[in-house]
């Protein structure tokens, strides 16, 4: 049974309990890290605990992990209410086991204990406690995560730059305490798991914001991307504004740009379209973004937000090459160096 946990894992214990090999399954937390044991024969294996709720899931998701997962010295188990055929051979290709709600699973404890179910339908969905949070909730968490230092601010100048009420910053303040994420100490506050606020800050982008966010998808009459992203600056001078995505990745690490451009404004613009030339269209390569982050536009380079806006979206992207730029930008401007 899980001790100390937000959630209630109950559901997925059980399932790993319907194993044929499986006598004992326990949960733990310390210093926010979650931990699975399982008692196999006389063996014991132990994992490092992920939890995703989204529904359905996809490889966006679970993107961190597999990008993480090959430098990872500890195994991982994934829990989460459905994992379909696709995205379970990715899981497995990286090495991550993983268990659902409809039984689902790939659990390959050591060559010998294992079990492999897919194919089957996800059940009624699963609704966890406090699942749904608002996106003021995220705009704490990309502050703190982007500025790991906001911690020990007051708490009218922490929503100051997430552009939050105080009571939910003092609400979201306690959540990240008791999650292990952050703690208060006789200095003051700091953050202790910010590998853990940071994938906590992308699942709310790809699941909530990201789509919430979007004004619409444009089609410009200048077809490159260097010349458009000048017709950009010239129609935004003077404005708070950044390049995000693929755009901003490039300009961060040059290793990948891709076709987009994202743009993310601080207010609405709604003459931008016409100041480059820009007509609406579905699948356009201008992605226009309205970001209400105060945060999200300090930037160690201009043009461009912050380097964990750009990650946020380069995993929302999915595809391999700009998951590949993710990590980069993650190594060089999200790793603590301390």
């Amino acid at each position: 049974m899980a001790r100390g946990n937000p959630l209630d894992v109950t559901p997925w214990v059980a399932e790993l309990e319907r194993l044929p090999f499986v006598h004992d399954v326990s949960v733990s937390q310390a210093t926010g890290t979650r931990r699975v044991r399982l008692r196999a024969g006389r063996k014991t294996f132990e994992y490092r605990l992920e939890v995703r709720l989204a529904q359905p899931l996809s490889r966006a998701h679970v993107a961190p992990l597999l990008g993480t997962a090959a430098g990872r010295r500890e195994p991982i188990l994934l829990f989460a209410p459905h994992v379909g055929a696709g995205l379970g051979e990715a899981l497995r290709e990286r090495g991550i086991d993983y268990i659902d709600l409809a039984g689902n699973c790939h659990i390959d404890a050591d060559g010998v204990h294992m079990a492999h179910v897919e194919g089957r339908r996800p059940r009624e969905r699963f609704a966890a406690p406090g699942e749904r949070q608002r996106a003021a909730h995220y705009g704490i968490y990309f502050a703190l995560a982007a500025r790991p230092e906001l911690a020990s601010a007051t708490v009218r100048e922490i929503a100051r730059h997430a552009g939050a009420g105080k009571s939910t910053v003092d609400r979201t303040l306690a959540r990240l305490e008791a999650d292990g994420i952050l703690a208060s100490t006789s200095r003051g506050r700091r953050i202790v798991r910010r590998d853990q606020l940071i994938e906590r800050w992308v699942a709310g982008y790809v699941e909530h914001l990201r789509r919430r966010w979007t004004v619409s998808r444009y089609r410009p009459a200048e077809k490159d991307p260097e010349k458009l992203e000048r017709e950009l600056a010239r129609a935004l001078d003077g404005k708070t504004w950044g390049l995000g995505g693929g755009a901003g990745g490039w300009r961060l690490d040059h290793h990948y740009r891709g076709p987009n451009t994202v743009v993310h404004l601080a207010t609405p613009e709604p003459e931008l379209p016409r100041g480059v030339r820009a007509l609406p269209a579905g699948d356009g390569p201008l992605v226009v973004m309205v970001t209400p982050m105060p945060s999200a536009f300090a930037s160690p380079v201009a043009e461009v937000v912050h380097p964990l806006l750009v990650y946020g979206e380069l995993v929302a992207s999915g595809d391999d090459r700009s998951l590949e730029s993710a990590a980069r930008v993650r190594q060089r401007y999200l790793t603590d160096t301390t």
